[in-house]
């Protein structure tokens, strides 16, 4: 399992910080925390965990985190039948 850590600025549409865990999801969970209170003071900067099988899971769920030109309408239907695909297998 990956858990990664990602300081995304939403007014820039950017990844500030990403910190990738592989099966240590506590460390994750209290590096998240962490995270949140160096930035609860600036309301544009979103601190989130996401978790998955494995990269390319992420990136396919979580495209505004790492990969953000990759979320166009013309995209969302083949991500969401990618996503189902994944999930049946």
């Amino acid at each position: 399992m990956i858990d990664v850590v990602v300081v995304y600025d939403r007014s820039g549409a950017r990844v500030l910080e990403e910190i990738v865990y592989i099966d240590d999801p506590v460390t994750a969970f209290t590096v998240r925390l962490d995270r949140e209170r160096a930035h609860r003071e600036q309301s544009h900067v979103e601190v989130v965990l996401v978790s998955a099988r494995n990269m390319d899971d992420l990136k396919i769920s979580h495209a505004r985190y790492f990969d953000p030109q990759s979320i166009r309408a013309d995209r969302l239907k083949d991500i969401s039948e990618e996503l189902v695909r994944r999930a049946a297998s």
